[in-house]
């Protein structure tokens, strides 16, 4: 929008001027009717570095355009070019742009990609977890002695539900993860130095959850059309630069997973009337391994301490008898596992 001076021979008033196709040119006062002129009713001077445009047939009504970028337009306008945009208003354009490209590609897309991911058949995320589990047998030497029993363990907790594959690797990290096609495999590192069944119990628990939710899926469906927008956009293998973003995008998502893992496996251990104490010690191992970890901020995972606070707020929420069948069971065989012979 363009401002100027209209003069009638009387009075000075401003204008805003809208130029229009077909020649057509608005005049708005801020106050008063508008009036319309045709680019064939007028003529123009540029003088004193102002433009000067009047009506052909009342000289006497002219417009003063002193800005320079409104001239500029105004000239086009009268040479019949459409008025050009300024500098500003194409960095603002670009940066509104740029902005909505990347609004969608953070927030939109992700929510969008995990609900196609969860209308994926279940056959996908066993091909998924299949070569993961190759990948796994390469990298880890089998404790097939602490994965008999193990398997014991996790049949006594999950008694109807056959799906679950555990296998014990010599490894001296504290860790453990779960595969999409719902293979767990527990480092030794870990296991060894867990104090109570209801501790493996609670690491179950929360690995299990993740198959459930098929975290997995919807992480890599989050990627993947993270992958597919940047390529529309840039015409190019997205490259480093998706890596990084993807990166940086997936930690928020990592770190809700586990959040809603740990939350499951609280909702296990009162169901199954474990104590929950486990989880609380599953915790307080994780935070006793060596090494100095990232900010939360760079981790995919959350504080252990934030971790541990809030299983102990939900184990002041829970009240119930503990399951002493289940727990003595569960408590014969992870001493049985632990004492079981390396292989």
């Amino acid at each position: 929008m363009l401002t100027a001076v209209y003069c009638d021979g009387e009075k000075k008033i401003p204008v805003k001027l809208l130029p229009r196709k077909k020649g057509k040119l608005l005049l708005k006062p801020f106050s008063g009717e508008p009036a319309q002129w045709h680019l064939s009713q007028v003529s123009k001077e540029y003088s004193n570095e102002q433009l000067r445009v009047w009506l052909l047939r009342h000289p006497s009504r002219y417009l003063l355009i002193h800005e320079p970028e409104a001239i500029r337009d105004m000239q086009a306008w009268l040479d019949g070019k459409s008025p050009g945009l300024s500098v500003p208003a194409i960095m603002l354009g670009f940066a509104v742009f740029f902005f909505l490209c990347f609004a969608s590609w953070w927030w939109l897309l992700p929510p969008l990609a995990e609900k196609l991911a969860l209308r994926m058949p279940e056959s996908f995320d066993k091909k998924i977890g299949d070569a993961m589990e190759k990948s796994v047998s390469l990298s880890y030497a089998a404790d097939t002695a602490k994965t008999r029993v193990m398997t014991e363990f996790v049949h006594t907790l999950f008694p109807a539900e056959k799906q679950w594959k555990v296998q014990v690797v010599h490894a001296r990290e504290y860790n453990a993860f779960a595969m999409p096609n719902g293979s767990i495999v527990v480092f030794d590192g870990l296991l060894n130095h867990m104090q109570s069944s209801a501790e493996l119990a609670a690491l179950l628990g929360h690995e299990t959850a993740h198959v459930r939710y098929r975290h997995a899926t919807k992480a890599l469906a989050r990627e993947w059309s993270g992958a597919f927008l940047l390529s529309v956009l840039t015409g190019f293998d997205a490259g480093i630069l998706l890596r990084q973003g993807a990166e940086w995008r997936n930690l928020s998502f990592s770190r809700e997973a586990e959040l809603e893992a740990d939350r499951y496996a609280i909702e296990m251990l009162a169901g199954k009337r474990l104590p929950m104490s486990g989880m609380i010690g599953l915790f307080d191992l994780l935070g006793s391994a060596k090494g100095i970890a990232p900010p939360e901020w760079l981790s995919t995972h959350p504080d252990t301490k934030v971790r541990r606070q809030h299983a102990s707020e939900a184990a002041k929420r829970v009240s119930y008898s503990e399951d002493s069948l289940l727990c003595k069971n569960l408590e014969r065989i992870l001493q049985k596992m632990q004492q079981a012979k390396s292989k």
